[in-house]
């Protein structure tokens, strides 16, 4: 797989980049200044952009990690490719926004789950990048993103069980279950074989090739149980309730409430699902309901079943 030798802008999101040569010079820094950091984590290389100083500020323990969704028009932009800045800044809270270096690294694809790559295992070693930053900078997470970013940040929070808590707005649950096209042209760009991708059971195949290193889908609702906080929220009218959040749900470890109206999904008071006319489709869940949400959880410190009740008294 080869890849692209892509120009890079950093102007339009700080003064300031920072080249850290292992994820382990970069947690172990006594001082992280705010701006783009390059960071080589394993065989690939990532972007992180900073915010209020997050890892040298104590006023906030839960740091919101904001993961991208698809982007539009990605043959015509130019990486890195950041997502929450004016949410994190609306908040006023220090934060971090992720850039997907498989994006980033190709022009011809505007989503890629933050996999990285079959030779790369990126999902694996951030997990581990975020359980060493607890650990050197005793910070918590709160991971943040919608659709392809919700699958990001599902995929890592329960994976930091205790250190971390999730929103999230009509993720994926199953990376095949998107739209076939736009999977398979990811796939490649993954390093999956096109002979694979041209079989009748390309799916399992490709499963089988990559022998496990990239998770396609997310870990069944009893993995999240264990982290602090999970606020789910899903548009009614979206084709994701059929193929990626009843499939996901599945019928344990939740109590459904609401016939009419809003749909809740609840574990406990601070697991829940709300299953609501946010948007039309798959449309992002507006801005204002996000940020509403986030300040509710993050900077009010208030439980999940505390906030939505906030968010739908506000519909």
């Amino acid at each position: 797989m080869n890849i692209e030798l892509i120009e890079r802008d950093y102007r339009r999101w700080a003064k300031c980049r920072t080249e850290w040569y292992s994820f382990e010079e970069f947690i172990n820094s006594k001082y992280i200044s705010d701006g783009v950091h390059t960071i080589q984590l394993g065989k690939t290389t990532f972007e992180l952009f900073s915010s209020g100083h997050p890892f040298n500020n104590n006023q906030y323990e839960n740091i919101p990690v904001f993961f991208s969704g698809a982007v539009s028009r990605r043959d015509k932009l130019i990486p890195p490719f950041f997502s929450g800045l004016s949410l994190g800044k609306d908040l006023g809270v220090p934060f971090i926004a992720i850039s997907d270096p498989l994006v980033d690294q190709h022009s011809q694809i505007g989503l890629a789950w933050y996999t990285g790559s079959v030779d790369h295992w990126f999902q694996g070693l951030l997990a581990k990048f975020f359980q060493q930053l607890n650990i050197k900078k005793h910070k918590k997470f709160f991971f943040v993103g919608g659709s392809g970013g919700g699958f990001a940040a599902l995929y890592q929070s329960p994976r930091n069980p205790t250190i971390s808590s999730c929103l999230t707005w009509n993720p994926q649950t199953s990376i095949f279950k998107y739209w076939e096209n736009h999977v398979k042209k990811y796939l490649r760009y993954a390093g999956i074989p096109g002979s694979i991708l041209e079989k009748k059971n390309w799916i399992e195949d490709t499963r089988n090739w990559t022998s496990r290193k990239i998770a396609f889908d997310l870990q069944s609702p009893d993995k999240i149980f264990r982290n602090n906080k999970l606020l789910y929220l899903q548009n009614k009218s979206d084709w994701h309730v059929q193929e990626h959040l009843e499939p996901w749900l599945g019928n344990k470890e939740w109590t459904a409430q609401g016939a009419k109206g809003p749909k809740i999904f609840a574990h406990d008071s601070m697991h829940i699902i709300v299953q609501a006319d946010f948007a039309e489709g798959h449309a992002p869940v507006p801005t204002p309901t996000i940020l509403n949400a986030l300040r509710s959880l993050i900077v009010d410190n208030n439980s999940v079943d505390q906030t939505v009740n906030k968010l739908l008294d506000q519909k």
